[in-house]
C-alpha cells in the first residue's frame, strides 16, 4: 500500500488519455459476454494507470526531516519514535503484512 495523489489520477481518468486496450466485440456476441471483456478492459487500464500514480509524498524529503528530528532530539524515546517513523515511511506505511521488529521502547510494530 502506498498513498498516491489522487487529485492527479482523477484528472488522468477524467482527461481520457490514458492507458488503451484494444478489444475485440462482435453484434454475434451476448451482452453479457461483451460487458465481461469491457468491465476487463477497464480494469486493465484502471491498473496500470494506478502503477503510474506518484505517491503523495517525497519518501526521501520526509526521511530527510525525520532524521534531522531525531540530530536535535535530546530524548531517547523521542529518537525512537522518529526511528519508527522512518522505518514506516520507508515501506510505504503502517499495515503491511510483514512485521518487522523496530528498535524502540515500545516492542515490535507492524510496518
Amino acid at each position: 500500500m502506498r498513498l498516491i495523489d489522487a487529485d492527479y489520477l482523477k484528472e488522468v481518468l477524467n482527461s481520457g488519455t490514458g492507458e488503451a486496450v484494444e478489444i475485440k466485440i462482435s453484434k454475434s456476441m451476448p451482452l453479457e459476454k461483451i460487458v465481461d471483456i469491457v468491465i476487463h478492459a477497464y480494469r486493465e487500464c484502471l491498473f496500470a494507470e494506478l502503477e503510474k500514480v506518484p505517491t503523495a509524498y517525497d519518501v526521501d524529503k520526509v526521511v530527510r526531516k525525520l532524521e534531522k528530528g531525531i540530530e536535535e532530539s535530546a530524548l531517547v524515546t523521542l529518537k525512537a519514535g522518529f526511528n519508527v517513523a522512518i522505518e514506516i515511511v520507508k515501506s510505504g506505511g503502517i499495515g503491511r503484512k510483514e512485521e518487522k521488529n523496530v528498535k524502540a521502547s515500545h516492542g515490535k510494530y507492524v510496518i
